[in-house]
């Protein structure tokens, strides 16, 4: 230990940055133009005609991330991290103070561990972790913790550089290519980290370290949901395909997309009790190679209070029914295979009292309204379903509806009168069959 010490209490340390240098630049001489270098006729435009599908789409075959040309042979290998859970990490051991550590990544999450070390009782650490998109990072060496975090957001899916370089108390943060960097000095006047056998976590912590880890380091309590391909520790390549310990690891693909993915063998029961109401609203993406599936599914125990969205031989149809009556409201596309393509499509569904809209892809809505406007509530308290129906279950008609084949994402509602707020396919609820509940596989 470089001193000897009491451990004080954390101040903050005010960060700067060094600004950007504007260059310079030099005035580009503009050609004359002679009236031979004009064109005399002009071609026209040949536009390819539009030919409607003739069947549904096929679902894509996942491509694994390609090795960039710059990265040495024993570190090409990149991974995912497909849950957001306590337990899926990389471990590398560290034989000296880390002075500088530089890691690629990508990720659309807004929060998780980058990568985390400390000593025994972690007091003494160093770690990088997302808030909020930005990348924070975080050390102290005995005298309180620093922290440096970015301007700008790196979660956009794209792969971004990590450069964070301690030099005695001083670090310095730089991201990419750019230029400023973010700046922050240690408080006290200790200069190393005391970290004795404990290895470098990367993406995330083993449970047992979650606690103390957010106690004093104040990091994330989960694994970061992301693709890693780079890693070095004082100029040190560390190997992706080897480390010390690891968990729950899954090899990079580049179509992977954000989402839920839905294989046809399964539901989500999003809640177990809840009541449509008189106003009810809901919105979502979805793409499917199927032209037939349950979406959404309400159905008030022994009674045909029921709402349901599904898709139904290439339509999309939206019923609702406070009592006696079913409302039913149909979107026919003008090709039977157009919501099937496997692109992106956007629904929203609205009921008010006995008055419903269906809303696709941001298109004009369609209205329907009841025969008995005086009855405008969907009664009950009972499960909302996504996706499809626990095996056997028959819907008020009596059938039992194919569940949905394809992903989901963006989901909001809202059964009080209120602003739409989203839902979370990934925590909310309990799935049932092989969904993934966080990223769409098709």
């Amino acid at each position: 230990r470089h001193s000897s010490r009491l451990r004080t209490t954390t101040r903050t340390t005010t960060l700067t940055t060094t600004p950007t240098t504007t260059p310079t630049t030099t005035p580009t001489t503009i050609p004359t133009i002679t009236p031979t270098t004009i064109p005399t006729t002009f071609q026209p435009m040949v536009t390819t005609p539009f030919v409607p599908p003739t069947s549904c789409g096929m679902p894509s075959t996942l491509t694994l991330d390609p090795t960039p040309t710059h990265i040495r042979a024993n570190t090409t290998t990149s991974y995912f991290q497909f849950d957001r859970t306590l337990n899926q990490y990389m471990a590398y051991p560290i034989h000296e103070n880390p002075l500088t550590i530089l890691l690629e990544f990508k990720t659309v999450e807004n929060s998780g561990v980058l990568f985390y070390i400390a000593d025994a009782d972690h007091r003494d650490f160093m770690g990088g972790q997302i808030v909020g998109g930005r990348v924070e990072i975080s050390y102290n060496l005995g005298g309180g913790r620093v922290v440096l975090t970015t301007t700008n957001t790196y979660n956009d899916g794209e792969w971004h550089t990590i450069n964070f370089m301690r030099n005695s108390l001083d670090g310095v943060l730089m991201m990419d290519s750019e230029t400023a960097s973010v700046n922050a000095r240690a408080p006290g006047s200790l200069i190393g980290l005391t970290l004795g056998k404990n290895p470098l976590y990367v993406a995330g912590l083993p449970p047992e370290t979650v606690p103390v880890a957010l106690e004093t380091g104040k990091h994330a309590n989960f694994t970061l949901k992301a693709c890693f391909r780079r890693m070095t520790i004082n100029a040190r390549t560390a190997d992706f395909r080897s480390p010390s310990a690891s968990s729950g690891l899954t090899q990079c693909y580049l179509n992977l997309q954000v989402g839920t993915s839905f294989p046809g063998d399964g539901y989500i029961e999003l809640y177990s009790t809840y009541s449509p109401g008189r106003v009810f609203r809901a919105e979502m993406e979805f793409r499917t190679f199927n032209q037939t599936g349950l979406m959404l599914y309400y159905r008030q125990t022994g009674m045909t209070d029921h709402l349901e969205l599904e898709m139904r031989g290439g339509m999309l149809i939206f019923t609702f029914n406070n009592g006696p009556d079913a409302v039913v409201i149909p979107y026919t596309p003008s090709n039977t295979f157009t919501l099937c393509d496997g692109n992106w499509h956007h629904v929203a569904i609205s009921k008010s009292g006995g008055s419903g809209l269906l809303t696709v892809d941001r298109g004009t809505p369609i209205e329907r309204t009841s025969r008995f406007p005086s009855l405008s509530t969907i009664n009950g308290r009972d499960p909302l379903y996504v996706g499809g129906l626990p095996a056997g279950t028959q819907k008020v008609n009596g059938q039992v509806a194919d569940r949905f084949v394809g992903c989901m994402r963006n989901l909001k509602l809202d059964n009080a009168g209120r602003a739409l707020q989203p839902v979370s396919l990934y925590s909310t609820g309990t799935a049932i069959g092989s969904i993934n509940r966080d990223v769409c596989r098709f």
